[in-house]
């Protein structure tokens, strides 16, 4: 059985572990962070982004483990390995559908990352918003019957991010 370390984080940082931009994770050197760290052995580091019981997990590989400084200023240097599993966790790099409803026999959609998409009538055109947006809506197209109106025009605003 490995030895886990449990680790809570904010979204920006445990994005930042899932893109593979962030190498190392900090904590202060604090009794607390002395117990947890010094003189134990883990194998893998399982971080979530918050407390909810459907949070977004992630299991890395634990490299390591640094000390610098001492007193106040000394932190410790937890070193990240591979990413080894995660669960509950939507790429933020790619087009989602973050709105839709129903209106007058349309549907209305916003989509997060990418200026909101247009389209009138028939499937065609509604396969090119398909293309940019989440698989989800894949299922929604399909569900449609031939010929009926998919999408409605909407501003060319920017979708609000979540």
């Amino acid at each position: 059985m490995p030895t886990i370390l449990h680790l809570n984080l904010h979204r920006e940082f445990f994005s930042q572990i899932a893109a593979g931009t962030k190498r190392t994770e900090y904590r202060s050197q604090t009794p607390y962070w002395k117990k947890r760290l010094e003189n134990r052995k883990y194998d893998v580091i399982q971080f979530r982004n918050g407390y909810a019981t459907d949070a977004p997990v992630m299991v890395v590989e634990f490299r390591g483990l640094r000390r610098y400084g001492n007193g106040r200023t000394g932190y410790y240097a937890i070193r990240l390995g591979h990413i080894l599993k995660i669960k509950r966790w939507q790429d933020e790099s790619r087009p989602m559908i973050i709105n839709l409803k129903k209106e007058n026999g349309f549907f209305k959609f916003a989509v997060r990352g990418v200026a909101s998409r247009t389209a009138m009538e028939t499937r065609r055109e509604c396969a090119d918003v398909e293309q940019h947006v989440a698989a989800g809506v894949r299922g929604w197209l399909a569900s449609c019957q031939p010929g009926e109106p998919r999408c409605q025009k909407t501003s060319g605003r920017q979708a609000s991010a979540i």
